[in-house]
């Protein structure tokens, strides 16, 4: 058994979401959540003043546990449905 979780932009949630159902997984667990940290190319906004807060981005949480096997297309499908490419990540790990 594997666990995927994927986080993408709030506006991608529905068309990740199809391509899920699309590829026959009809079971996903959804959780609205907020985070910060860099981005994906490596670069961090610069501001002059310390005290600015950059505050939270929102994202949306997809969790999937699914067979070994099924893993490499959940992973793709999740990929390829999303767009512009650095919006989301998804991995998989084995629960613990």
């Amino acid at each position: 058994m594997k666990a995927i979780v994927a986080y993408v932009q709030p506006l991608m949630l529905e068309k990740v979401t199809d391509a899920l159902r699309a590829n026959k997984i009809h079971g996903a667990t959804v959780i609205q959540c907020q985070g910060f940290g860099r981005r994906i190319d490596g670069k961090t906004p610069h501001y002059e003043d310390p005290a600015v807060e950059l505050g939270y981005a929102p994202k949306s949480k997809i969790e999937i546990v699914c067979r070994d096997d099924e893993t490499p297309d959940i992973v793709r499908a999740i990929r390829e449905s999303r767009i512009p490419a650095t919006t989301a990540t998804a991995k998989s790990s084995s629960p613990k």
